[in-house]
């Protein structure tokens, strides 16, 4: 009974440990990226179009967004110029 007990126990702080792990690893791979690249957004939205597009170095999706939105953000640099 108590040999059952401990293995429950450290199946279940195994458990935890990946979860802990898996966490991590979204943070830094996904949500820490689409942060910075909702913040450029927001940026571009408030009219700075100064600042290249972070992320868009990146093989991923979130790459391939990163570099539509600096495409974006170059057009409307030429449409502004062009106003000017």
């Amino acid at each position: 009974r108590s040999a059952i007990t401990l293995l429950f126990l450290i199946g279940g702080l195994g458990l935890i440990a990946a979860l802990i792990a898996a966490w991590v690893v979204a943070s830094r791979t996904i949500l820490r990226p689409l942060s910075a690249l909702r913040t450029s957004v927001d940026r571009m939205a408030q009219g700075d179009l100064e600042r290249p597009i972070s992320e868009t170095a990146r093989g991923d999706e979130i790459g391939s967004i990163a570099r539509s939105t600096e495409n974006f953000r170059h057009s409307l640099n030429q449409m502004r110029a062009i106003q000017e």
